[in-house]
């Protein structure tokens, strides 16, 4: 017996894994279109090579190694815009989010 519910069946969107798979698809595509192998990818990033591996295919990886992977591309500013508090529009506090 499952003692899970899959919120996916709930709401009908992609999977969490789907989502990380299609996000390290993303990531890949502009680490391939700047010329940049895996391994020089991950001499740069300070990501093993293995872990950068992993990511690209299965869409795994931790917090730690996301953060590199994003500033090694430049991409930093965008992920710390998800953490960073900001103050809700009069529009945003009148629909309630």
């Amino acid at each position: 017996m499952n003692r899970y519910i899959d919120l996916n069946d709930l709401w009908g969107t992609q999977s969490i894994e789907d989502e990380a798979k299609a996000l390290a698809k993303r990531l890949r595509s502009i680490r391939r279109n700047r010329g940049l192998s895996q391994v020089a990818f991950a001499d740069k990033s300070g990501i093993p090579l293995g872990t950068l591996k992993v990511f690209e295919t299965k869409g795994k990886i931790s917090l730690k190694h996301l953060f590199r992977y994003a500033k090694a591309l430049g991409l930093d500013h965008e992920l710390n815009a998800l953490f960073t508090k900001r103050e809700l529009t009069l529009e945003e506090m009148r629909n309630g989010k």
